[in-house]
């Protein structure tokens, strides 16, 4: 995201269209995944959510093909 957009609310638009789809289609849920230290992005997504559900995540790359 370009600096001089950040905080002009389009992240929570994006989302909240997600959510709105999501009704749409009768998803059981919705969820995504950012770094842990990605502060900025945390700190909305903690706003819309009411803060992380306590799941941890973990991933293994696979061989070398």
């Amino acid at each position: 995201m370009l600096p001089d957009t950040r905080g002009c609310g389009i992240g929570k638009m994006l989302i909240e269209a997600v959510v709105e789809e999501a009704g749409r289609r009768q998803w059981a849920e919705v969820y995504w995944q950012t770094q842990h230290h990605n502060s900025v992005a945390r700190g909305l997504y903690d706003k819309l959510t009411g803060g992380p559900d306590g799941f941890v995540i973990y991933s293994i790359e696979g061989p070398p093909r």
